[in-house]
């Protein structure tokens, strides 16, 4: 299995994912930032999402976040606004791992007294909104204490998110929709390819099927014999 997944894809699209030794490493850095990796990977946020939720947007009892907003720069401020397009405007069901750590978060919170209800679910310090670029170097610290040489975006977790999706064996529709893509093209072209694990789960499948169809023909065969 190759360790380090670049697939160039068609019109030289380079997909670039984290292999599964670098997500666990990443994971098991224990720092304030470890939630909102978890997230990237297990949900495919965009980083203006992530960074545009709150604590009103995550439902943790029924398993989903609704994402409905998005934190960006306009005129030097920091600002919440509307997502740009009907599709970006979704609810992503959670399995267990967020959960949890949403969990942790609400926890440790309610210890402290503090319950947001309409607070940014990632504020800085000072309970504002964070800056792209604070994430994006906070990133690139965590995976460097994770011992990870390999250099990656925070894109890349995204993406991740999406091939995991296609390992899983998801629908492209349901893919899409996580994503908040408009056209399903886009999820194919730019979020996902064809990983090691897919390669060997198509020919199990393909050799599943020919026994299938050999035992089919068997069968018939058998049937016409008897009715001869």
């Amino acid at each position: 299995m190759h360790d380090y997944r670049r697939h160039p894809k068609k019109e030289d699209v380079e997909i670039i994912t984290l292999t599964e030794r670098d997500q666990d490493a990443l994971l098991a850095v224990e720092d304030k930032w470890q939630p909102l990796w978890v997230l990237f990977l297990d949900s495919g946020v965009r980083v203006a999402e992530a960074l545009g939720l709150k604590w009103s947007n995550i439902h943790i009892d029924e398993g989903y976040i609704e994402v409905r907003q998005q934190l960006q720069r306009i005129n030097g401020k920091l600002v919440l606004r509307d997502l740009k397009t009907k599709s970006s405007k979704r609810d992503i069901e959670l399995d267990p791992r967020p959960i949890e750590v949403l969990r942790d978060m609400r926890a440790k919170l309610q210890s402290q007294k503090v319950v947001p209800l309409n607070g940014l679910l990632f504020p800085n310090t000072f309970g504002g909104g964070l800056e792209h670029k604070v994430v994006e170097r906070a990133f690139h610290r965590s995976l460097k204490k994770a011992g990870i040489n390999r250099h990656y975006t925070l894109r890349d977790l995204r993406r991740t998110h999406a091939t995991i999706c296609a390992e899983a064996d998801l629908p492209t529709k349901t893919t899409q929709q996580r994503l908040g893509h408009k056209d399903p093209s886009i999820t194919l072209k730019y979020y996902t390819h064809v990983t090691d694990r897919m390669k060997r789960q198509g020919a199990i499948k393909l050799g599943e099927y020919k026994k299938k169809r050999k035992l089919d023909a068997d069968l018939d065969a058998g049937s016409s014999s008897v009715s001869d």
